[in-house]
């Protein structure tokens, strides 16, 4: 009995390893789309159910053969996510199982993952199929454009420098326009990443040993929120620990391999996928939804440590929210990328993020307590002695506007064809006093003290020669220095000053500049929206007479 047992374990064993073997044939006929030897096979099967899912697979290696022939990248793609997403559902329902008997929970929980895994293989593979199409050079080079299109907030201009925005905008000439082919194909190329992408965040529910950090991630407020707000003054940079760094896989090689073996290497492959699907959203036209995964990276690598790489994710997508006036979306991408900065040790370009995070828009909607833990920070980085070689441009924590009482001649405006812009001329005649009012609108929460507030004059020959410059005294033709005290209230606040013009000439009222501890801030008229401000001094008529008699 026991030998007849044994021949037929044999049997069976050697009757599965044959249909095993046979299973592994129909597969490579079917992935190359042999017709010849794929419909020999299926002559000799009496039942097509368990070859479903070959056939499925030939039928795709035939369309995808035939597209090749025609060349039609966007329909590859399209029948690409089409047969992977039709056949995870048939995997994940078991429509390719004939046994018949009912499975276990745990049965049909692992059938689950098998099939998410089998998901996000085969759209791995086709992202690295597609990588002949899209050349790493080429997306490189649009993410790069995309990046330096957008806001970098690094709005400083140093004293040696005539630019007022170093890193401003291309030239529509410099940027790469897609072509309409290539933004198709990168958008259904997109949408197949993203349906991988939820497969991996589903896999890491079930198969990490500890909760799934990418969830946690989203779920809550950020671990490093909730440490208490250091001092400016007692913060050591912080140095970045690289992330674990993984070998390179070779196309053999299988993207799911030990995937699931730490949070660290989890993690490590969530952030490889997302930054292939994020150059491809950009190239598609979808910004949003590409500033949204670079926020969620963005905070991976915060959590990680890596303030570099997260502040070099978070500069190009600040300002998207701004776009679509999402004040409080804005707000909270400023406070991180603060957060950021601030670990770095970076005080200029800490400096910028600050007075960027008060504004009209923004300060209404700022936690109380967010706001005066900023200001405690601003009022500590203006003092740092690395922001005195800095001068800084038009900041929207403080709002400038210069007005001129009427005078007795009156005012005109007029075109200023060279810059195009409009002047408005207050006339005056000499020796008549001019009054000037600035107006200052503060968006901080607590008053500040600033050391002086001084109103540039430029005469009207000069000013379209230097008006880009850095204001300064050998440029002007008068430097106004507004009176004490200098407080500068929440608010709209008024200074007034008066000058009285002892010659002839048109000047222009340049810039304003606000010295607050080591940091300037010069607000150019030219930077502003409104009008230039222009007076011109007319002679006047004269009031007394001298009469000379000679002697002889």
């Amino acid at each position: 009995l026991s030998k007849r047992r044994s021949r037929s374990h044999k049997k069976l064993v050697s009757k599965r390893k044959k249909e095993e073997v046979e299973d592994e044939e129909a597969v490579h006929l079917a992935a190359a789309g042999d017709t010849n030897g794929f419909r020999r096979r299926i002559r000799a099967t009496t039942d097509l159910v368990p070859m479903l899912f070959h056939v499925m697979q030939y039928l795709f290696a035939r369309e995808t053969s035939l597209l090749f022939l025609i060349q039609d990248p966007v329909e590859i793609v399209r029948r690409a996510q089409l047969f992977i997403t039709t056949m995870y559902m048939m995997k994940m329902r078991g429509v390719m199982d004939t046994s018949g008997v009912k499975l276990t929970r745990e049965e049909l929980r692992n059938r689950e993952i098998e099939a998410e895994k089998w998901a996000l293989s085969t759209c791995w593979d086709v992202k690295r199929a597609c990588d002949s199409y899209f050349l790493k050079e080429e997306l490189e080079d649009f993410n790069d454009s995309f990046v330096k299109r957008a806001s970098n907030g690094q709005d400083i201009v140093d004293a040696d420098s005539d630019s007022l925005h170093p890193d401003s905008k291309l030239p529509l000439s410099e940027t790469r326009v897609p072509n309409p082919l290539d933004r198709e194909v990168a958008s259904k190329l997109s949408e197949l990443l993203e349906f991988a992408r939820l497969r991996l965040l589903r896999l890491g529910d079930s198969q990490l040993s500890s909760p799934n950090p990418i969830r946690t991630l989203n779920d809550g407020l950020p671990l490093d929120l909730a440490k208490p707000w250091e001092p400016w003054e007692s913060i050591t940079p912080a140095t970045d620990t690289p992330i674990m760094s993984l070998p390179k896989s070779s196309e053999s090689d299988n993207w799911l391999e030990d995937v699931f073996s730490s949070e660290k290497v989890f993690e490590s492959k969530y952030l490889e996928l997302t930054a292939a699907i994020v150059p491809l959203c950009q190239l598609a036209g979808s910004y949003r939804f590409a500033a949204r995964l670079q926020a969620e990276r963005a905070e991976i690598h915060i959590q990680l440590g890596e303030y570099h790489a997260a502040t070099d994710i978070l500069l190009p997508i600040v300002d998207i929210c701004a776009e679509d006036q999402w004040d409080r979306g804005h707000f909270w991408r400023l406070f991180r990328l603060a957060c950021c900065q601030r670990m770095i040790h970076d005080a200029p370009a800490y400096l910028n993020t600050l007075t960027r995070c008060f504004g009209s828009r923004l300060s209404p909607v700022a936690p109380v307590k967010t706001a005066e833990l900023l200001q405690r920070d601003l009022e500590a980085v203006v003092g740092d002695e690395e922001i005195s070689k800095y001068h800084l441009g038009v900041s929207p924590f403080l709002e400038t506007e210069l007005s001129v009482e009427a005078l007795s001649a009156g005012k005109m405006i007029a075109p200023l064809m060279s810059m195009r812009r409009k002047v408005v001329k207050n006339f005056c005649s000499v020796g008549e006093t001019a009054y000037f009012t600035l107006t200052i609108t503060s968006h901080l929460p607590k008053p500040i003290h600033v050391e002086s507030i001084r109103l540039f004059l430029v005469s009207f020959e000069k000013y379209e020669t230097v008006y880009m410059n850095t204001p300064c005294e050998e440029d002007s033709f008068r430097v106004l220095p507004f009176d004490p005290p200098m407080v500068i209230e929440p608010g709209e606040n008024k200074f007034k000053i008066e000058w009285i013009p002892m010659n002839t000439g048109q000047y222009i009222l340049s810039a304003v500049e606000i010295r607050w501890k080591a940091s300037c801030f010069f607000y150019r008229s030219c930077a502003l929206r409104k009008p230039l401000m222009g007076i011109d001094v007319l002679p006047s008529e004269p009031t007394q007479t001298i009469e000379l008699n000679p002697l002889f």
